[in-house]
């Protein structure tokens, strides 16, 4: 499944910060590790700064469309 156009440019920056995305097909569990490192991030900067509502304000529109993708692919293979 292509990502890379599913993210706004803000968006793909934010995955960067723990995972490259490329314009390529990713497979399910290609996409389950990006989203586990985009939410180990999550983590990470609120720990740091102690502010998780502000860190999943700004992250969860992505975590959101992952889980459509997830969802999404899940019923094509039914």
């Amino acid at each position: 499944m292509k990502i890379f156009d599913k993210f706004t440019v803000e968006e793909r920056d934010l995955i960067g910060e723990s995972s490259k995305i490329e314009d390529r097909d990713y497979s399910i569990d290609e996409i389950r590790y990006i989203k586990s490192n985009v939410i180990d991030n999550i983590f990470q900067k609120s720990h740091k700064n102690g502010d998780m509502t502000k860190a999943l304000e700004n992250y969860s529109d992505i975590i959101e469309k992952f889980d459509m993708m997830i969802k999404h692919e899940k019923m094509m293979t039914i």
